[in-house]
């Protein structure tokens, strides 16, 4: 796909495959995160890491690359007149990557994971805890980075046999844009996509009906704050109500006048309070997460909960704020190649619609008695997962506890 950016001085190139543990195998926890890692160390003629980045740098940027809940994602931003420089270089990493210094880039990871984990390996991220919590059995409970066992014992055969799956033309996605002409930009994409060998989408494991509440609490010793995340699930973006979570998600945290600020940040029960959506196709998870000091666990708990409960009532000003600021990204996100190219790639990935004008017209039609409807349906027990990350202590602990039991009991 082609999208024309006139005004801008800069093109981008996104590539998209479906990865990540939602389309990994039941051995494969973590192996689309070390790929991401190694297909940068070196490929095709480049054969260093260094000769790769440094080709990369003469076109504009150095590449970013990143592994999600159920996709791998390539980006790089260049000159526009070197867009099809750039994907012959792509081409090249997506498909003649040398895998060298394996031993080196796993010790890069098992890094990285270290900030993700405790002194005894447990998980401490949020969002690995509620996963867990959420889809037990699922790939959607394995940790994006995988455990360390697993990256110990992938080797160059496992990151092959990983691309090979991974790297076909049914299951990717290019989107180039930039101030060059539509079709200039869509051939250039259609070359790197026809230049990947022909094969079907990998499909992911459907998700498990929600079967709340399901709660967690991973103590983290050392911590000097505890994370309190309540994760309802929601519709996908096929379901016609996904504008109204974007709105619902917007009312609770899309500014500093917004509920979760004002209620918990601006009262002084929390460091920090924020809402966000993650959406897949077939379904979504309304995220709400709340930061603060160990001894205000339980105050915070009953008032995010007595927040959550008032959704049922949501005011027409609130709608307008968010259309507001939801028109503010959106010039935001006109003036970034980027933001348009990864937008665009998404969409053709998981063959969803990409007509932009039309998805925020849907959302601006979006009314404040829309939001307080879909609220109704999800702020449920059943739809709920409430985990504790932190060492907050057990009288706290005990009390937040009591709390979400009286909610539950009272929903």
């Amino acid at each position: 796909m082609g999208l024309r950016v006139p005004h801008v001085h800069r093109a981008a190139v996104a590539v998209l495959l479906r990865g990540g543990p939602r389309h990994e195998g039941p051995r494969e926890g973590g192996l689309t995160h070390l790929l991401e890692h190694m297909v940068f160390r070196g490929a095709g003629p480049h054969a260093t890491a260094r000769d790769l980045l440094a080709a990369f740098e003469a076109l504009g940027e150095e590449p970013d690359a990143y592994t999600c809940d159920d996709a791998l994602g390539l980006v790089v931003e260049v000159d526009p007149a070197r867009v099809d420089d750039a994907v012959d270089l792509l081409a090249d990493v997506l498909l003649r990557p040398r895998f060298r210094d394996l031993a080196r880039e796993r010790a890069v990871v098992l890094e990285e994971r270290l900030g993700l984990v405790d002194e005894e390996g447990r998980p401490t991220d949020p969002d690995d805890v509620a996963r867990a919590v959420a889809f037990p059995g699922h790939g959607l409970a394995r940790p994006v980075v995988g455990e360390e066992r697993d990256i110990l014992r992938y080797g160059r055969r496992d990151l092959e046999r990983l691309r090979r799956r991974l790297v076909r033309r049914g299951n990717a996605a290019v989107a180039v844009a930039g101030p060059l002409p539509e079709a200039r930009a869509a051939r250039a994409a259609r070359r790197l996509l026809s230049a990947l060998p022909a094969g079907p989408a990998v499909e992911g494991a459907p998700l498990p009906p929600a079967a709340g509440p399901r709660t967690g609490w991973q103590p983290a010793s050392g911590s000097p704050q505890t994370d309190l995340r309540f994760t309802f699930r929601g519709p996908g973006l096929r379901d016609p109500r996904a504008p109204a979570l974007g709105v619902l998600a917007d009312v609770l945290a899309g500014g500093a006048v917004s509920r979760l600020p004002l209620r918990l940040v601006d009262a002084g029960l929390a460091y920090d309070a924020w809402a966000d959506v993650v959406a897949f196709p077939d379904a979504s998870l309304l995220e709400v997460q709340v930061t603060l000091a160990h001894d205000k666990l339980a105050r915070a708990a009953t008032e995010t909960l007595r927040l959550l409960s008032g959704l049922t009532r949501v005011d027409q000003d609130e709608v307008r704020r968010a259309a507001e600021r939801r028109r503010h990204a959106a010039r935001r996100w006109r003036d970034d190649p980027r933001e348009q190219a990864e937008w665009h790639a998404r969409r053709a990935l998981f063959d969803l619609p990409a007509d932009r004008a039309a998805e925020e017209a849907r959302a601006d039609a979006v009314e404040a008695a829309d939001v307080a409807a879909l609220a109704r349906a999800l702020i449920r027990p059943e739809r709920l997962t409430a985990v504790m990350v932190g060492a907050p202590p057990a009288r706290e602990r005990r009390a937040a506890r009591l709390a979400l039991e009286r909610w539950v009991r009272a929903r």
